[in-house]
């Protein structure tokens, strides 16, 4: 690990420069939301909120082709080897730590899923991500209760601190992809006093969360958490409108589409939704969650408690609180977590 320190006022300079070798991509204010973006002068950047779609946006597209067939036979897009030299600068620490969690289900080198989806992880392999760490932690974060911290290291190639007039870069030399950030005409080695300074903003960011509401691990089996009256209240408010699903930076769910066009057919996979009533549909016309409550049901047991028997106690979740924030009937996963909890309390 190594550390740099690149003064406020080269900032711009340091972006210009990495946007010479890199596709860069920023979050930015827009009409009020902040969204990332192409990186370009001029911009209103926003290191402060988070980005209304996370950054798993770019590695599991809401929309990408796999492939195109037709009397002339097929042709598989590679569409993953074109998104190289791509940098993601102002990543929160949820979001890296989400695109992690995803690579258990997408890109398991491990075995014990047998799963490898080429696609996602040929981006992971080629996208530089550097995290802005959150000295002002939002009012609906909770990621210190999932696992996580506003300043987690993990998924992330650098770490951005701001420490007042100067930003301190912390580059992990188990990345080597961290190391073609170094510009040694606009960064200095950080001095012992820098570090300090950004271990006790980290600190302080800590304390402010750990006094957030966050997040409770159900410890009762799923057989005492299914039929809870709790599902069935719940889904009287909810509309099943799947932005908690879309918003989400660990959902992953996907649909295929085959579209004809001139007598050729485009296969490409889309985002889904499991609050959707046609994500579990049969051909036969059977629908195992056939109603909202089942729907609702499915989502957060799965976060809560499927995903933490299977990968290790790790919850599908990474508490950067977007479905808190825009759930339009105000349906609160960390609520939902307490009164699950209080089934093995």
């Amino acid at each position: 690990m190594s550390s740099y320190i690149i003064k406020k006022e080269h900032f711009f300079s340091y972006l210009k420069h990495l946007a010479e070798k890199f596709e860069v991509h920023v979050p930015v204010k827009s009409e009020g939301i902040t969204l990332f973006a192409l990186y370009q002068e001029n911009l209103e950047l926003d290191f402060g909120s988070h980005p209304r779609l996370s950054a798993k946006a770019f590695f599991l597209p809401q929309r990408e082709v796999m492939l195109q067939y037709g009397s002339t036979g097929i042709s598989q897009e590679e569409q993953a080897a074109a998104d190289t030299k791509k940098l993601l600068f102002g990543v929160k620490p949820c979001d890296a730590r989400a695109i992690e969690i995803n690579a258990r289900l997408l890109a398991d080198d491990s075995g014990q899923a047998n799963v490898q989806d080429v696609y996602f992880k040929k981006r992971v392999d080629t996208t530089i991500m550097v995290v802005y760490g959150c000295d002002q932690p939002g009012t609906a974060c909770f990621c210190s209760s999932t696992g996580g911290g506003a300043f987690e290291r993990t998924g992330l190639d650098a770490l951005i601190t701001d420490i007042g007039d100067e930003l301190l870069i912390t580059l992990f030399e188990d990345r080597p992809k961290s190391q073609k950030l170094i510009n040694k005409d606009l960064m200095e080695v950080a001095s012992g006093e820098s570090l300090e300074v950004a271990d006790r903003i980290a600190e302080g960011a800590e304390m402010k969360m750990s006094s957030m509401p966050g997040l409770v691990k159900p410890e009762a089996k799923e057989t005492g958490l299914f039929d809870l009256a709790l599902w069935e209240e719940t889904a009287v408010r909810c509309v099943n409108c799947g932005i908690c699903t879309y918003l989400c930076p660990t959902c992953t769910c996907f649909d295929m589409l085959d579209e004809l066009s001139e007598g050729c057919t485009t296969q490409s996979r889309c985002w889904d939704s499991c609050m959707f009533a046609l994500f579990t549909m049969h051909a036969s016309g059977h629908n195992p969650r056939p109603g909202r409550k089942e729907r609702l049901r499915h989502r957060f047991m799965h976060k809560l408690s499927y995903f933490p028997d299977r990968y290790d106690g790790v919850v599908g979740c990474v508490g950067c609180g977007r479905c808190v924030i825009y759930c339009p009937v105000n349906i609160d996963i960390r609520e939902i977590s307490r009164l699950m909890a209080k089934v093995g309390g």
